[in-house]
């Protein structure tokens, strides 16, 4: 072929290719986007019955009657005709209310690819973008691929398929394939008889009559130049890949469609759900595009004109009305406080170093500080109670009880001097002593799980002799010795009660009330669309807000048993209509919302926000009853 030839061929070539690309560039050409309802099947609604044309009476607050009839708006005539139901409504407007349930929103969008986006040669890629807020969120990619842009593909792969098979794999068999197999076979046969190295056992420790080791002979029969060429080819693999592949095939793709032949345009209904947040009011929807042709040249298309979404939510019926909860208050107040004080073996002084006592006596002086610089009491009594557990005999438990509790006491009064508590020079301060806690090694056995003869050892309580009681806990050695290292050292403590009195205060209680905050850390879930914390604190309420929690869950039953028992109001009917349009009831649906709006006229736009509702006015024409 001659230079000539040569030049006219390429030039035929990229005038029959690429110019159209430069067409579409010029003349704007884009994929349009569109909304689409669909008028039952969107949220799941049961209208079992809306196949059947119905007829009923609604009574309103006058008196009067109204006859609801299902019906549609001839076209031609304009005559109120029977229905016509329809699968699929394409909706041309920029903006679209829809409605979130259990804290999701399914958006629904016909893509619509011109006729001039669709050629043999070309791979259109769609890519749909959402905008929360500050978010941007990518959603799954639609690929429209020609036929011929396919076959590319696909030759293009079977290409680097074919090199992929000369790569020897990793887990071939080395002596096998890089090995002059033959010839070492007859070598080995001949002088290293004993060798297993065929069979891939390797011994370098044998040799021939003339000292050739096993990795000598070997690397005299290995094909080196093999091994290399086969390591090059790896090494070429993704060079290869990029030469061979020219349009690698989009992973994760919601469509991915070959067209054969063209018939107009394209259009794709395409359904995302999202879950919302406390920020999703408003979602914003573009396509971007961009077209390949097989031989190389790309076209990034303008972005679709933006479509928008208004979102809906039963949130917008929350009463955020403060409640408020009664409280008694006392005059005297009793805090208690214990800690464990270790001491020595017949010890009755106390010793901050000793085991973990610096902790627990920082534990106690930071307590008594807390407690008596409170502005709001006056210190009346403190009460400490020493304790001992039963190991030993009784009466010496008796007389150490007695004596740490007197160590507790003058530790606790130098606490008291050391902080200048002046809140505490008056008050009375008593001693008890106790000497065998019995009682609180009953409840540490109980709440135990580790004892083999626990319910044997709890028998033994009965016996009156605390000396006697201890013998025989002593007779289960495994369990005495696990109650005495576990148990016992729980028993020792002191326990602190503090009698207070509130200051400025005469009467012994006050009634008074309180904001629930617990009532509005519910509330304020809901604002945040957190249903299910919502449903937790707010289900003992029993309200309209616990009502829309359980609904936005999809919790029909629960929320219509809440507001059947709440007083009537145009938010409780317009919520009971929503129900009774869910289960299917269209007549008591119908009946219930236009009470609401006779209540209150802004249910009446209410209405054209909620599928359950915005079905039963097109399907019935209630703007013409409640505008009448």
């Amino acid at each position: 072929m001659n230079r000539a030839t040569l030049f006219l061929t390429i030039l035929s070539f990229t005038t029959s290719c690429t110019p159209s690309l430069y067409k579409i560039k010029r003349d704007r050409v884009v994929p349009l986007i569109s909304h689409a309802l669909y008028s039952d099947e969107s949220y799941n609604l049961d209208h079992r019955s809306s196949n059947n044309s119905k007829s009923f009476t609604f009574k309103g607050s006058d008196g009067k009657e109204i006859i609801i009839n299902e019906a549609v708006k001839d076209p031609q005539s304009g005559e109120m005709v029977r229905l016509r139901h329809l699968n699929e409504i394409y909706v041309s407007a920029k903006s679209l209310n829809i409605s979130e349930r259990g804290g999701v929103v399914r958006l629904d969008f016909i893509i619509r690819v011109p006729e001039s986006l669709q050629k043999s040669e070309w791979q259109t890629t769609l890519l749909p973008i959402l905008t929360r807020g500050a978010d941007t969120i990518h959603l799954e990619k639609i690929i429209l691929t020609g036929y011929g842009f396919k076959r590319s593909q696909i030759k293009g792969y079977k290409r680097y398929e074919r090199f992929l098979r000369t790569i020897i794999p990793d887990d071939a068999d080395f002596i096998e394939v890089y090995t002059d197999l033959p010839n070492l076979a007859i070598f080995l046969d001949r002088h290293l008889p004993v060798s297993r190295l065929i069979s891939g056992i390797e011994n370098d420790s044998i040799t021939t009559r003339f000292g050739v080791s096993e990795k000598k002979i070997l690397e005299h029969y290995l094909k080196e130049w093999l091994i290399e060429r086969n390591n090059r080819k790896k090494e070429e693999r993704q060079r290869l890949f990029l030469k061979y592949v020219k349009h690698p095939y989009i992973k994760n793709s919601r469509l991915d469609s070959v067209i054969k032949m063209v018939n107009g345009d394209f259009a794709y209904h395409y359904s995302q759900e999202l879950n919302t947040t406390e920020s999703s009011k408003k979602i914003s929807l573009n396509i971007c595009a961009q077209v390949k042709s097989v031989w190389g040249s790309s076209l990034t298309l303008p972005c679709s004109d933006t479509l928008n979404y208004y979102i809906s939510s039963m949130i917008n019926f929350t009463d955020t009305t403060k409640r408020y909860i009664s409280k008694v208050v006392e005059r005297r107040v009793i805090e208690s406080f214990d800690t464990r004080i270790n001491f020595g073996v017949n010890s009755t002084e106390i010793d901050p170093e000793l085991d973990s006592n610096r902790f627990y006596l920082s534990r106690l002086r930071d307590y008594i500080s807390n407690v008596c610089r409170k502005n709001l009491y006056n210190t009346d009594s403190v009460i400490i109670t020493a304790f001992s557990s039963p190991e030993g005999p009784f009466k010496l438990n008796e007389d150490l009880s007695i004596h740490r509790g007197e160590s507790v006491y003058r530790y606790f009064k130098r606490s008291i001097d050391s902080l200048k508590m002046d809140s505490l020079s008056g008050p009375i301060v008593k001693r008890v002593s106790v000497a065998e806690d019995w009682p609180g090694l009953r409840n540490l056995i109980l709440q135990e799980v580790n004892l083999k003869d626990k319910s044997s050892i709890l028998k033994l309580f009965t016996i009156k002799d605390p000396d006697i009681r201890e013998s025989k806990i002593l007779l289960h050695k495994e369990d005495y010795r696990y109650i005495k290292e576990r148990l016992y050292p729980a028993l020792r403590r002191v326990s602190f009660t503090f009698h207070l009195s509130r200051k400025d205060m005469e009467k012994d209680t006050i009634h008074t009330s309180e904001e629930d905050t617990l009532y509005m850390r519910g509330v304020l879930h809901l604002q945040r669309r957190e249903y299910a914390r919502a449903v937790e604190i707010l289900k003992e309420y029993r309200d309209i807000n616990s009502a829309i929690a359980y609904l936005s869950m999809g919790k029909d039953f629960s929320a219509s048993e809440i507001l059947s028992s709440l007083k009537e109001s145009a938010s409780v009917l317009y919520l009971k209509a929503i129900v009774a349009s869910i289960r299917g009831d269209e007549e008591s649906a119908v009946n219930l919302f236009l009470r609401s709006v006779e209540l209150n006229l802004s249910m009446a736009y209410r209405g054209a926000l909620d599928p359950e509702i915005s079905f039963l006015i097109k399907k019935y024409n209630l703007n013409n009853e409640i505008y009448r």
